[in-house]
């Protein structure tokens, strides 16, 4: 039984804290629950659940905790958790079954970090707002030059104007790919060899 339980959760990408129901105070967490918030595993068992998320989170925590012990379904809910160094990270908890071992009963709660998707998220942002008003101005300055609406006179001035907007949009995909790039993927590196990683 042990080793089934090791398997499923020392080795598991995902954290995994054990908590006790009736006292919230944990009693389980895994290696990647340690590297998660930055604490020893010895330092988060006997630590209350509560003390994982930001202040001001509690009451709401709270109240998905208390829905989470009451239910006899697997539920989950998006809320922060507070690092060591007091950086706050975004997780995706998911519960697991309430169980019982010498007299006790516990809750697995599940911690994905929501980390890569909230990049995603800022990238989307960049792709539909940052990344349009340069491409825009270039697309306008080219579009007079076409049909020639731009005196010969103030040309130069127009085609600095382009040079300058294209910087912005080069800074600004570097920006992208700096919020995507793993070391070990060469990828990026080949696409954009002046990389500022």
């Amino acid at each position: 039984m042990k080793q089934m339980f090791n398997a499923l959760t020392i080795g598991c990408s995902d954290a995994v804290f054990i908590a006790d129901v009736n006292i919230g105070i944990i009693s389980f967490a895994n290696n990647a629950a340690c590297q998660l918030i930055g604490y020893g595993a010895n330092e988060l068992i006997g630590m209350h659940q509560t003390k994982l998320h930001p202040p001001e989170e509690l009451e709401y925590v709270d109240i998905k905790f208390k829905e989470f012990i009451n239910s006899d379904k697997y539920n989950e809910t998006f809320v922060n958790v507070l690092h060591k160094s007091g950086k706050i990270i975004p997780v995706k908890i998911t519960s697991a079954n309430l169980f019982n071992y010498e007299g006790r009963t516990f809750i697995a709660g599940f911690f994905k970090d929501m980390t890569p998707q909230k990049n995603l998220r800022e990238i989307a942002f960049h792709q539909a707002h940052i990344v349009r008003a340069p491409l825009a101005n270039i697309m306008g300055i080219i579009g007079h030059i076409e049909n020639k609406n731009i005196p010969a006179k103030d040309m130069e001035f127009f085609l600095k104007t382009i040079i300058s907007e294209a910087h912005k949009l080069d800074n600004t995909l570097r920006d992208v790919v700096n919020k995507t790039y793993f070391p070990e993927d060469k990828t990026m590196e080949k696409l954009l060899p002046n990389h500022r990683y």
